[in-house]
């Protein structure tokens, strides 16, 4: 497997990207993964990884570009962490891996390269960008296939915390779905 960091998705294929990982829908497409990009409160780098000349993986590395985060709920000193992983959590000092929006995130690695031994090899990598920064690893956002996917690689080294609860919409199919709510939640949804 090679491992590259790269600066811009337009590095990529979007078809390419997309094919890795749907589990969080357009919310981590490769459209809106590109738009991320260009949010001034953060820097970000991806680690590629092909094989073969084929991408097994592109995993976002998010760094804060102040010194405060750039909104309190991205500070995980806020977190319910275990007592065993707190640390110094500020902004300048951690590197998000996947995401920031605060909402889940894809995890762009294809399926035989979550396995615990390849996963392992690219946390290493991600790992020693970190070490070379002098930053901690934060793996927020993430569903449960790919908690346990790290889990399994990490030796159950990754602390976990409930951030929030999801919500889902239902009847969204049906004619009129949305004629029973305020006027301010059908225009937000609009939006």
């Amino acid at each position: 497997m090679e491992l590259t960091v790269i600066d811009s998705l337009d590095q990529v294929s979007g078809a390419d990207f997309d094919r890795l990982d749907s589990s969080a829908g357009s919310a981590a497409c490769y459209e809106r993964t590109r738009q991320r990009e260009h949010d001034g409160r953060w820097r970000c780098r991806y680690l590629r990884a092909t094989e073969h000349g084929r991408l097994t993986a592109l995993i976002p590395l998010y760094t804060a570009s102040g010194r405060a985060w750039p909104d309190p709920v991205y500070d995980p000193s806020g977190w319910q962490l275990p007592p065993a992983v707190r640390d110094d959590y500020a902004a300048g000092n951690c590197l998000l891996v996947g995401g920031f929006a605060d909402l889940r995130t894809g995890f762009a690695v294809a399926d035989q390269a979550r396995e615990p031994a390849v996963l392992r090899e690219l946390l290493a990598a991600i790992a020693r960008i970190a070490a070379e920064q002098d930053r901690c690893l934060v793996f927020p956002y993430h569903f449960p296939d790919a908690r346990q996917a790290l889990d399994e690689a990490a030796g159950a080294l990754i602390g976990w915390a409930l951030l929030g609860r999801e919500g889902q919409l239902r009847g969204v199919s049906e004619p009129g779905w949305h004629a029973g709510m305020r006027a301010g939640v059908r225009y937000n949804l609009r939006h």
